[in-house]
């Protein structure tokens, strides 16, 4: 029989601080990343030309064809029909026949160390969202957006707050509605841009988080907590979703099959006649979802964990994280144990029936990965879950634009990014192939552009490189 709730919670208190998804810049003591960063510091950056490059601009589906995209001072200038003559004093990118997008977005991860950044560039992602903040993430935030770090745009949520008992003994919890908002006074004053809040929260906490979080101008995102259920949550304000927690209980008649349903839900018959009026619910509260469809697929027992730990991909995961994945004493062990395969390929058919019907209904989605998770790679998972994405019923057009536009417009950020039009931030990507065809083509990009930093394959390459060689 599968574990029960309580000592499926009781397992997961046990995960220290020090092995819980390799959460700060502490898990990477021991590994210098001044050799890693150093081959990719700012170089001198003129003005540079696309030329003769198809552009897919992200403002409408299709591409623009044979056209010259301008970048100076970190933003896109013009985009116009190709050159007959590059002026005196641009320097071209190669880029005839090629396709240009904006760069990609990975709205929920977990950066273990600065080298994340590095591996998430390599891939083509310009802006990320650190969904467990610390004062070291902050630190990144800041030296990234000085120039004095290369990486994407990072966006930092708060620690995770969670109620009392919490499902990790090492969260910040709280149990009153003022500690709640102490916890949220503290954020604003740190300077983090979102709330988190986790599965254990209670209502009036939430509410009360939310309160004193609009006042600061800040969002409520998180998991939908147990303890209150995704109508409550929605009506008490929390704007991010993720998961898609909240959502698999109210398709279902009967209580859940085994502990820790709900972050997989497989091996229930679902009523998806229901799901309509939950999208609407969705609609009225003005809430993003973010699925992390990824992650949730990789929640599989013991076996299927060992093959995930023997792709190529883990020499670009941090140490820490590759030893608190280890599928023989990870906190899925007890979540998963005894799951069919059966069971298993009934939820990830649910997920993407109930991130299908969220977008079809016109309920906003986000590109996450979880990366950090288990199992779950920075950079490489954001082409993993394009790809879900588009298993779910979204166009490739569709998809591509939860992980820009969609992305740009629940940041609010300046200067905008996530289109490639004048005076957006020259975030972009070179490509050999239309993404539009196929989100494969997305990978691995020709080069990368981060806030008008042009970056090559040859020293994506060498980034890569360098974290396979400190992470060894």
């Amino acid at each position: 029989m599968p574990a029960t709730m309580d000592r499926w919670r009781g397992l997961t208190r046990r995960i220290s601080r020090r092995t819980l998804l390799a959460r700060g810049a502490g898990l990477a003591a021991g590994i210098t990343f001044g050799g890693v960063l150093s081959g990719a510091q700012a170089r001198p950056n003129p003005a540079r030309v696309f030329n003769h490059v198809n552009v897919i601009a992200m403002d409408r589906p299709g591409v623009l064809w044979d056209q010259a995209v301008l970048v100076a001072d970190g933003l896109v200038r013009a985009v116009a029909p190709a050159m007959a003559r590059i002026p005196e004093g641009i320097v071209s990118i190669p880029a005839d026949g090629r396709f240009l997008m904006p760069g990609l977005a990975d709205m929920h991860l977990h950066l273990a160390s600065p080298a994340d950044l590095l591996v998430l560039l390599a891939n083509g992602v310009t802006t990320v969202r650190d969904m467990s903040g610390t004062r070291d993430k902050l630190a990144w935030e800041r030296a990234v957006a000085a120039g004095s770090m290369p990486g994407p745009t990072i966006h930092v949520a708060s620690p995770i707050v969670d109620g009392v008992p919490p499902v990790f003994d090492d969260l910040l919890t709280a149990s009153t509605p003022a500690t709640g908002r102490s916890l949220v006074d503290r954020f604003a004053a740190d300077g983090y841009e979102f709330v988190k809040v986790y599965s254990e929260l209670r209502y009036a906490v939430l509410v009360a988080m939310v309160e004193r979080a609009r006042l600061h101008g800040l969002r409520v995102v998180g998991h939908c907590s147990e303890k209150i259920g995704l109508v409550r949550a929605l009506l008490a304000g929390q704007v991010g979703l993720e998961h898609l927690y909240g959502y698999a209980p109210l398709l279902v008649d009967q209580p859940a099959p085994w502990s820790g349903w709900d972050y997989a839900f497989g091996g229930v018959p679902i009523r998806e006649e229901r799901m309509p009026g939950l999208v609407a619910t969705t609609l009225a509260a003005g809430a993003w979802n973010c699925p992390t469809l990824v992650a949730l697929d990789r929640w599989v027992p013991q076996p299927q964990g060992a093959a995930l730990m023997q792709r190529g991909v883990m020499r670009y995961v941090a140490p820490a994280n590759r030893r608190w994945w280890d599928p023989a004493t990870n906190f899925l062990v007890p979540a998963m144990a005894g799951q069919t395969d059966a069971a298993l390929a009934q939820g990830r058919q649910v997920r993407r029936f109930v991130a299908g019907a969220l977008h079809d209904g016109g309920a906003p989605l986000l590109l996450g990965t979880d990366a950090g998770s288990p199992y779950v790679e920075p950079g490489f998972s954001v082409h993993t879950e394009l790809a879900n994405l588009v298993e779910a019923g979204l166009h490739p057009y569709e998809a591509l634009r939860t992980a820009t536009v969609a992305a740009a417009s629940f940041l609010g950020a300046a200067p905008p990014f996530g289109r490639i039009a004048p005076g957006q931030r020259a975030d972009l990507v070179l490509l050999d192939a239309n993404p539009l065809d196929d989100v494969a083509n997305a990978r691995p990009p020709l080069g990368v552009m981060v806030r008008g930093q042009w970056l090559d394959r040859g020293l994506l390459d060498g980034m890569l490189l360098a974290v396979e060689r400190a992470y060894a």
